[in-house]
């Protein structure tokens, strides 16, 4: 019996796609950078905003969450790539509940 591997020819629907999944940027603001230990303060950002801009570059889906906004404003440079969109200001502790759930 011949070893055969089978050949997908339509997109195989483990894959993530801009249809069957999100990001969520939750609190992404500069008073959070404090309490980072374990990466530089530029890294955390710059990393953040690379996630964000393949994000936008692919059309995925994103929801940008700040806490206490009143306080602090989210990454200037995340904001810039979403500038369309105002960010969900949570009170609560529980991001999911709070952000997530709400906006189906």
């Amino acid at each position: 019996m011949k070893n055969e591997t089978k050949i997908h020819t339509t997109a195989d629907d483990t894959l993530l796609t801009p249809d069957n999944h999100a990001l969520v940027l939750i609190d992404h603001q500069y008073l959070q950078l404090l309490a980072v230990r374990s990466h530089p303060n530029e890294t955390v950002v710059n990393n953040t905003v690379l996630l964000a801009k393949t994000a936008r570059l692919f059309r995925v889906p994103t929801l940008l969450t700040t806490a206490f906004a009143e306080r602090q404003a989210l990454f200037e440079e995340v904001q810039a790539v979403f500038p369309e969109q105002k960010p969900i200001d949570r009170t609560g502790l529980n991001s999911w509940t709070t952000n997530v759930s709400a906006t189906g």
